[in-house]
C-alpha cells in the first residue's frame, strides 16, 4: 500500500487503521483530545436499561412519534428535548429512542467542544442518533451558538436524531425553546401522580393492601416522588418485610416533606 495520499496539491501521510462503518445499535462516545486537537470516537458499552424500569404508555407513544417522524421527514435533523425531575425517566426515554431508532448511537462526551460538531458530522453520510446528557450543566464546553448552527444543519451531510436531557431548561437558550425547526419534540417529566405510584406498587408488591399502604406512605412522606425514589423504596420493602416504612426510610437517601 502507498504510504501517502494526495488531495489537490497537498500530500499527506496515509492514516493508519482499517476502513470502518458504524454499526446499527452500537454505542460510541465522541471525544476530543485538546492537546492534539484530535476528534475521535471510541466504542463504548452498549446502552442498557435497568432490570426493573417503568415505561408508561405516554413514554411509548412519544418514542414512537419521534422515530416515525425521523423516518418520513426530509429534514436532516430531528431535535428532541427531555426535561424535568431527576430520576423521573428522562434517561430511560432517551435510551429507548436510541435503541428503537436502530441507528448507530453516539454519546457526546461532556468534554467535547460543540464548536467541533459540524466539522465532525459533515464528514460522513451515515444516519446516526446523538445523545447530550444534562445540557444545562455543561456551559463550559457546550456553547449555545454552536448548538444552534448544529441543529440548523444547513451544510449537514448525515441525517440525525439529536436528543438532549436537562433537569431544568432555565439555562437553555431561548432560541432552542419554542422552535420546532430546531427541537421538534419536547417532553416534561414531572413528579409521579398517585395513580402512577399505585401502579408501580401494585406491579412490584403481591398484596394489594400493602400496595395501597405503600402508595399512601409515599405520597404523604416523599418530598420528591420520582421513579427512582419510588422503586428504591419498594425494593427496600421487599428486602426487609418485617421493617416498618419509617424504619426503611431511616437510611434511604430520600428527603421527607
Amino acid at each position: 500500500m502507498n504510504e501517502f495520499i494526495k488531495a489537490g496539491n497537498k500530500i499527506y501521510t496515509r492514516p493508519s487503521g482499517a476502513d470502518y462503518t458504524l454499526e446499527d445499535g452500537k454505542t460510541y462516545t465522541l471525544k476530543y483530545n485538546s492537546w492534539e486537537g484530535e476528534v475521535f470516537m471510541e466504542v463504548s458499552n452498549d446502552l442498557t436499561l435497568p432490570e426493573n424500569y417503568f415505561y408508561s404508555d405516554s413514554d411509548k407513544k412519544f418514542v414512537e412519534k419521534v422515530i416515525t417522524y425521523f423516518k418520513v421527514t426530509s429534514k436532516g435533523t430531528t431535535g428532541v428535548m427531555l426535561k424535568g425531575l431527576k430520576g423521573s425517566g428522562k434517561s430511560i426515554t432517551a435510551k429507548k429512542i436510541a435503541l428503537e431508532s436502530k441507528l448507530p448511537i453516539i454519546v457526546v462526551d461532556s468534554n467535547f467542544p460543540t464548536r467541533k460538531l459540524n466539522e465532525f458530522f459533515n464528514k460522513f453520510t451515515q444516519d446516526v442518533i446523538i445523545l447530550f446528557d444534562e445540557l444545562e450543566k455543561n456551559e463550559k464546553n457546550w456553547n449555545t451558538d454552536d448548538l444552534l448552527s448544529f441543529l440548523d444543519g444547513i451544510s449537514a451531510t448525515c441525517r440525525k436524531i439529536v436528543v438532549f436531557t436537562c433537569n431544568s431548561d432555565d439555562k437553555v437558550c431561548d432560541f432552542i425553546k419554542d422552535r420546532c425547526s430546531r427541537v421538534r419534540y419536547c417532553k416534561t417529566f414531572d413528579a409521579l401522580s398517585e395513580d402512577a405510584v399505585f401502579g408501580l406498587c401494585s406491579r412490584e408488591l403481591d398484596d394489594e393492601g400493602e400496595a395501597r399502604a405503600a402508595c399512601a406512605f409515599i405520597m404523604n412522606t416523599f418530598k420528591t416522588v420520582s421513579f427512582d425514589n419510588v422503586l428504591s423504596f419498594i425494593e427496600e420493602i421487599k428486602l426487609d418485610e418485617n421493617a416498618t416504612y419509617e424504619e426503611l426510610m431511616e437510611n434511604l437517601n430520600i428527603y421527607k416533606k
